[in-house]
């Protein structure tokens, strides 16, 4: 800085030519204490760049485990591509082998079986011959055939969605005005041969409106599951070969 001037060795101050003294001091003062600003701001400035090159480096990490966590959720992401490949090939065997059960299920058991078939859908004849016999009408023919045409009725959407815990789950509208004026004239047991009706419809054909065969545990009211159907068979197909056997023996 000795432009502007600076003290020498012997403490005079060596200024610019022509510069008063007392201006050449003044400076001279200013720039000591510039000086020793600077001087007290290096370990400032030391302390930031470490902090720089420590915050790369963190950033740098970061990074590095970023593309580790993207590495494995690709591979979580094929592996459930690949589960989800899986389950759907294996639920078209689990169809398959329902489809082949139900054949062969219809030519072994009756409706007072276990396990047997059921049409969900199909509307339930019963309630409809006795709602007529206590009127003496005579109409359940022709009140059974029109209920039939109604449930197969795809612009007849009797249903809403309710949520039932964490699930939004369709079920039949009571306040439909068909099934109103149902429940007001004819009562409680044919209506709800309807809503059954409907209810089985929704879940097993919703698009078809028409009634499918499924395999039905009529002991506990529900569809029955393979297991239960391959078992029950198996014990049917094993009845079959005693009878078959004692009936051969007598004839010996």
């Amino acid at each position: 800085m000795t432009s502007l001037g600076v003290a020498s060795s012997n403490g005079t101050a060596i200024g610019a030519p022509n510069m008063p003294s007392e201006i050449t001091e003044e400076i001279v003062k200013e720039v000591i204490v510039v000086e020793a600003d600077t001087e007290l701001q290096e370990p400032s400035w030391r302390f930031l760049k470490q902090e720089n090159e420590e915050l790369k480096k963190r950033l740098k990490e970061m990074e590095e485990e970023l593309e580790e966590k993207d590495s494995d959720l690709e591979q979580r992401e094929d592996l459930i591509s690949a589960l989800l490949v899986k389950e759907r090939y294996s639920n078209d065997e689990i169809q398959e082998a329902r489809k082949l059960l139900i054949s062969e299920l219809r030519d072994l058991m009756d409706d007072g079986s276990k396990i047997r078939v059921k049409r969900m859908g199909d509307l339930d004849v019963e309630p409809f011959v006795k709602a007529s016999k206590r009127r003496l009408t005579g109409e359940d023919t022709k009140l059974y055939t029109k209920w039939e045409e109604n449930l197969r009725d795809p612009h007849w959407q009797p249903f809403k969605r309710v949520e039932i815990g964490n699930k939004v789950k369709e079920v039949v509208d009571e306040e439909d005005e068909k099934l109103k004026n149902l429940r007001e004239k004819w009562g409680e047991e044919v209506t709800n041969a309807v809503k059954t009706a409907l209810e089985e419809v929704n879940e097993f054909n919703p698009s078809g409106r028409h009634a499918v065969p499924a395999l039905w545990n009529s002991e506990q009211g529900r569809t029955a599951t393979l297991r239960e159907a391959i078992a029950h068979m198996t014990r049917e197909i094993k009845t079959l070969k005693r009878k078959t056997k004692l009936k051969h023996r007598k004839y010996l």
